[in-house]
């Protein structure tokens, strides 16, 4: 297969520094989530142990999950091969267990825990340092509340890049989920990341790296009182404060918005599976463990599938995680809070449920990236795979999709020319109620598509599945000559 543009560019620096005419010491990546960063590195770590210019390699990734699977990626090649090590697992300094092998892969957790260790590990020889995801380290060391992360991550992770022969930072979202800036990164006078290998989303579709995404936006009623008065909401019309209580009645225990959002999506799912062949699975993000527990619990009473549970409250949902990943004969649904957010390499999947009221748009596009991913077993060829996700209509989701449907259209346009030439405030006085799923809306290259069109569509999708990669005018234009009307559509 042919290396996508960052990939190569990677291997071009990484032949430069053996050369010699490459001077940086830290070199910092932004490749767009799903676009290849594990192949990229191992590349540029390959390059280097070849060259002769590092002996060793430390690759820090985000979560536990993960470094089976970066260790596993990293030894495609037969050539060399990383150890998987655990917090209290660490190898003694320069012990080797299997030919090849020429490092270790950790989290930032077990980073932090054995920074003394870990540093006298990296002392033996010249060892580059792979940061993963390096957003999650902090400019100023300190960690988000809710992010798991520790500010011991930042200072470990400084302490061992200052003694590493080479540094690669890299990340899909070079940018904080809540603002502020990077440890490690080099910013110009604009507070712009300087970066020496950029792939962006738009590239990454360009060359079809990555899947397009058809977003389905769920509007629903949200009812709830506030302040000793009764307030009924459009979530889609939803603006400030009221936006966030609307979504929280949608998530609420007993709503029938919620339920009707993860069933509805799923039964289409299902029938994208029946009619084309492709025995893709999908995943639902919640926003609560409790939440994920109900949609588990939800999914195999109603419709009788196989469903993976993954929250950080029970003990073994890393080896499920993984057990999902690699027996898609098992298990047909993931169902998870955050657990599966980065890294997570199913392609496979195709499907996503999106129910949290986060709106980062980083944080976003790392959850959707997991079903991005191309699926070259399918036996549909790239122009007729496609990315799924439902999301709920409020304001702040439509602002990241219509961001994300600009730069798939932009990705087109370039296709074209190529052939062509908060602080808490005490007890809260809001109280959820109800809500009630009023309307499926589609949305189409950066238009966010009229009521009548999206039933249209979406019945369109249900009645003949076989053709829902379609573009959406032409979908229209079909669902017409068969007299699928806006009002015969409706749910």
């Amino acid at each position: 297969m042919k290396p996508r543009k960052h990939q190569s560019d990677a291997v071009e620096i990484a032949n430069r520094i053996v050369e010699g005419t490459f001077s940086k010491r830290v070199v910092q990546a932004h490749v767009t989530p799903g676009g290849g960063k594990t192949k990229m590195a191992s590349d540029f770590a390959r390059t280097l142990l070849r060259g002769g210019v590092v002996a060793r390699v430390l690759w820090v990734a985000p979560r536990d999950n993960l470094r089976g699977q970066i260790a596993r990626d990293f030894a495609a090649d037969g050539q060399y091969a990383l150890r998987p090590v655990k917090s209290d697992r660490w190898p003694s300094a320069g012990q080797t267990s299997m030919t090849g092998e020429v490092g270790v892969v950790t989290t930032y957790q077990s980073l932090a825990a054995n920074a003394d260790y870990a540093m006298k590990w990296a002392r033996k020889a010249r060892v580059l340092v792979i940061f993963d995801e390096l957003h999650h380290l902090a400019h100023d060391g300190l960690a988000d509340a809710n992010s798991g992360e520790r500010a011991g991550w930042t200072t470990a992770a400084r302490q061992l890049a200052g003694g590493a022969a080479i540094v690669l930072g890299m990340s899909g979202t070079l940018t904080r989920n809540h603002g502020g800036k990077v440890a490690l990164v080099e910013y110009d006078a604009n507070g712009t990341p300087i970066v020496d290998i950029n792939y962006t989303r738009r590239d990454a579709l360009a060359e079809g790296a990555v899947l397009p995404i058809q977003f389905k936006r769920i509007d629903g009623l949200a009812s709830y009182e506030h302040l000793s008065r009764d307030h009924v909401v459009e979530i889609s019309k939803a603006h400030g404060k009221a936006r966030g209580r609307a979504l929280k009645t949608a998530f609420a225990e007993g709503s029938e918005y919620r339920d009707s959002a993860v069933l509805g999506a799923l039964k289409e799912w299902k029938a994208y599976r029946t009619h084309t062949g492709h025995m893709s699975r999908a995943i639902v993000v919640a926003d609560t463990q409790s939440s994920a527990r109900h949609y588990a619990a939800l999914v195999r009473r109603e419709m009788s599938l196989d469903v993976t549970l993954a929250i950080s409250d029970e003990d073994n949902s890393a080896r499920r995680i993984n057990k999902f990943r690699e027996h898609p004969e098992e298990s047909h649904v993931l169902v998870t809070v955050g657990m599966a957010h980065e890294g997570l390499d199913v392609p496979d999947c195709t499907h996503l449920v999106c129910l949290t009221r986060i709106r980062t748009q980083p944080w976003l596009e790392q959850a959707f990236a997991r079903v991005t991913r191309v699926d070259r077993a399918c036996r549909l060829s790239y122009d007729e795979q496609r990315a799924f996700i439902y999301a709920p209509d409020d304001p702040a989701m439509s602002a990241v999709i219509t961001n994300l449907n600009a730069e798939q259209q932009s990705a087109v346009e370039d296709q074209e020319r190529s052939e062509g030439t908060s602080i808490p405030r005490g007890p809260s006085s809001f109280i959820p109620d109800a809500t009630t799923r009023t309307v499926t809306r589609v949305s189409a290259d950066d238009r966010h598509l009229c009521d009548a069109d999206s039933r249209v569509i979406n019945a369109f999708d249900r009645l003949v599945p076989e053709c829902i990669n379609a573009a959406i005018p032409r979908k229209l234009e079909i669902a017409r000559m068969m007299g699928i009307a806006g009002d015969e559509a409706a749910e």
